[in-house]
């Protein structure tokens, strides 16, 4: 556990005498904990002590957070907001990659017709989709960034105690790599049926 360094200040003798029955003052101490801290046992601990009024847990204010259901309920709906917003663009994918397939039906018989197989077919497709796919999902992601770092630096404005950081948490990088995943396969899936789909009607009509 480390404490924040905190200095003394003093006043005059005199001016303690007139205000100390009028003003009360309050130090306030923050404690940065390592990361495998019991948050709440210190907190616990910290109450105990002679002259503490009141301490304040981040571990807390988290699990409050997750209990309370007028709290926890807008974050869990914003989670289905992003995951459906995944779903809607993966079948926006779908469906542009399978008008791209038809549009390019002619091209994909002439390469196999000049006697690339289907393994080089669907190699240059997904090489081509995939591409496109990457750019796009590497400026969503600096883009986001970008705006997490703006709202970051703006609550540090705001709290000079406290700077807040942009940080991934196993179930952000999980949702992130879930979402990547999902449109990479809205990618692949129609690249791999529509290419056998044509081998299969090339093979028939020789």
């Amino acid at each position: 556990m480390r404490m924040v360094q905190s200095l003394n200040s003093y006043v005059n003798l005199s001016l303690y005498e007139c205000v100390n029955k009028t003003v009360s003052a309050m130090a306030k101490i923050l404690v940065r904990l390592n990361p495998e801290a019991d948050g709440e046992g210190i907190a616990e601990n910290i109450r105990e002590l002679e002259g503490v009024e009141w301490v304040v847990s981040v571990d807390e204010q988290l699990r409050f957070r997750d209990e309370n259901i007028l709290i926890s309920g807008p974050l869990n709906i914003m989670r289905l907001g992003v995951f459906f917003a995944a779903l809607a663009a993966s079948v926006g994918v779908a469906l542009v990659t399978f008008v791209t397939m038809q549009e390019r039906r002619k091209e994909i018989t002439l390469l196999m017709v000049r006697g690339l197989s289907l393994k080089q077919v669907v190699a240059t497709l997904l090489a081509e989709n995939l591409t496109v796919l990457l750019i796009a999902y590497g400026m969503g992601g600096f883009v986001g960034y970008l705006i997490d770092r703006g709202n970051v630096a703006a609550m540090n404005v705001a709290s000079p105690l406290v700077a807040p950081r942009v940080i991934f948490p196993p179930e952000a990088l999980l949702t992130l790599t879930l979402i990547g995943l999902l449109l990479a396969a809205s990618a692949v899936i129609p690249i791999i049926v529509m290419a056998f789909l044509y081998s299969s009607k090339l093979v028939w009509r020789v």
